[in-house]
């Protein structure tokens, strides 16, 4: 996916490096779409489900997402 597809998003450069770097897979346009920002006022446990990016905001990462990923890496 192109950064520009991301950015539409609502993700700037520093974020999606965080993300990038949570992940071993390389992330689809689909698996892009699958990572949704959360209410910063609620309290989340930074985890598998939950990443504090570097500008303070969190994102919510989707069950399917996750499981990808852990097939990712079974592989």
């Amino acid at each position: 996916m192109k950064e520009f597809d991301i950015k539409e998003l609502g993700f700037v450069d520093s974020e999606i490096n965080a993300i990038e770097e949570h992940f071993l897979m390389t992330l689809s346009n689909d698996d892009w779409e699958l990572i949704s920002f959360v209410d910063e006022e609620e309290e989340h446990e930074e985890g598998n489900e939950f990443l504090k990016l570097p500008t303070g905001r969190w994102v919510h990462f989707d069950q399917e997402l996750l499981q990808q990923e852990m097939l990712y890496q079974i592989d």
